[in-house]
């Protein structure tokens, strides 16, 4: 809130994130129940709901003056 940006989620960490991602098996997938694995999940959806609302707004472009 403090520097106007959205919070996607936080993720617990564990050992189990970094032995997956050296073994090339996301925690999502080796171990999709776990607490780690339902936050990137919730992140992931918070994600696309923040990008489908910014992708609705429409963009303001800046005001270059050549003088």
């Amino acid at each position: 809130e403090k520097f106007g940006v959205t919070l996607l989620g936080k993720i617990p960490i564990s050992l189990g994130i970094r032995e997956g991602g050296d073994l090339g098996v996301p925690i999502v997938a080796g171990a999709p129940d776990s607490p780690q694995a339902q936050a990137f999940c919730q992140a992931a959806e918070a994600l696309a709901t923040e990008l489908s609302v910014r992708a609705l707004k429409p963009t303001r472009l800046p005001i270059l003056n050549f003088d």
